[in-house]
Parts: C-alpha cells; structure tokens; sequence
C-alpha cells in the first residue's frame, strides 16, 4: 500500500468516523487508535474509477475512509451504471471486504481528486489479535493481586481473564447499588469510582482497582454503592 501513515492529528477523527461501521464500535477505545494508527493515504485521481463491481484479490480486503474529495456509488442494471450514493469527507465504504472474503458489489467512482485512508484486512485483524491478547495478560496480572482468588491456579486465573469483557460506564452510572444480588466482578481500566455505603462516601478506587470479587463466590448482596 502507497501512502503515508496517517497522522496523529488525523486519527481522532478518522476512529469518530469507524465507530459508526458496526464492526468497529465495539471495540475498546485503544484498539481503535491502534486499528487506526495502521491506516495510510491514498490519491485518487479524478475521472478514474477507483473500485470496480467485481474485483477480487488484495483490492478487495481494504475499507476506505474519505479524506477529502466525493466518490459516486455505482451498481449496474441492464448494462449501465446507475449513481445510488455518494461518499465524501467522514463517510466510510468497502468495510464489508473487512469481514469477507467476496467480490466488490459496487463501482465506486472518484469525479474529483480525492485522498481516502485505508485499512486492510490484515491489518485489522493482526492489532486485534495481538490487542486482544495483551488485555487479557493486563487482567490476569490484576487477578494476581486480589486475594480473594488466590486458591486458582494459574491455568484458572487465565480461562477468567478470558472471560472478561469490556464495558463502558459514563459519569454518574451506578454500576454497583448497595442490597441488591450481583454476580460480576470488576476491574478498573480507566477513570474513578465512588464507593458509598448508605450514602456516605467510604473510598474512591482508581485504574487496576477491582470491586464486586465477591460475587463470582457467594450469592450475597452488595455491601456497598459503586458509582463512576
């Protein structure tokens, strides 16, 4: 792939716009920088066809994001090319051929100069792996540090890290209400959380702080309030 990396000014908003391509906004926020951060640009030259219906191969396993410019979606009927969409600044295409193997279903064509980046399917799917491994190795060190989970071996400690997913809690969010039954445990990965017990704050827990271990053992109710 020719092209520049993309630029670190450029990455914020190129994953504002992947978080509305459903495969993506899953994702942790640091996957996505990484996913992106493999991103480079690429001109089109305007009156060229920069995607035919059809192709197969390498050009066929890469999304694009506009940089700059417009790109006309065309399919074909009876023989001719019909304009059913246009693609500028922010808009993303081709994300499918990140998931499957299959021909381009659609021309796609660039009136005018334009810059997209790209993200090919290799690329993608090497920082997930190698994110997704990273995190659980980052939750199995946290395991080692609670107490609570000390009788589980080694091979346990790792099928529970596996286990973890990851969430996000805006400000305010109650995650934990004191009484009532729970059966998750967490870990902190960023921000801060208010631990209140009947009403009156007790703690406050940062990164790598962990609450509710409890719960994976007992079936008791929450002994105190934890809010982000």
């Amino acid at each position: 792939m020719s092209g520049e990396l993309i630029s670190d000014d450029d990455i914020p908003f190129v994953k504002a716009c992947i978080n509305n391509v459903f495969i993506f906004n899953h994702l942790m926020d640091d996957t996505q920088s990484a996913i992106v951060s493999t991103m480079r640009e690429l001109f089109v030259t305007g009156g060229s066809m920069f995607i035919t219906e059809g192709d197969v191969g390498t050009f066929s396993t890469e999304m694009f994001v506009v940089k700059s410019g417009t790109f006309d979606v065309l399919t074909s009927r009876d023989g001719f090319l019909f304009k059913v969409a246009t693609r500028g600044h922010g808009d993303c295409f081709g994300e499918t051929s990140l998931m499957y193997s299959s021909p381009r279903s659609a021309c796609v064509y660039a009136p005018v100069d334009s810059t997209v980046w790209v993200l090919t399917r290799d690329a993608m799917r090497s920082v997930i792996k190698e994110m997704s491994v990273s995190h659980v190795k980052e939750i199995e060190v946290f395991l080692n540090s609670v107490p609570l989970l000390d009788t589980l071996g080694q091979h346990e400690k790792l099928a529970l890290a596996e286990a973890f997913h990851h969430t996000v809690h805006p400000t305010g969010d109650v995650v934990v209400k004191q009484g009532e039954s729970g059966d998750r445990f967490y870990i902190i990965k960023s921000g801060v959380a208010i631990v209140s017990i009947d009403g009156r704050t007790i703690n406050k827990l940062f990164r790598s702080d962990f609450f509710g271990e409890k719960a994976l053992l007992n079936d008791t109710v929450r002994n105190a309030t934890v809010i982000f």
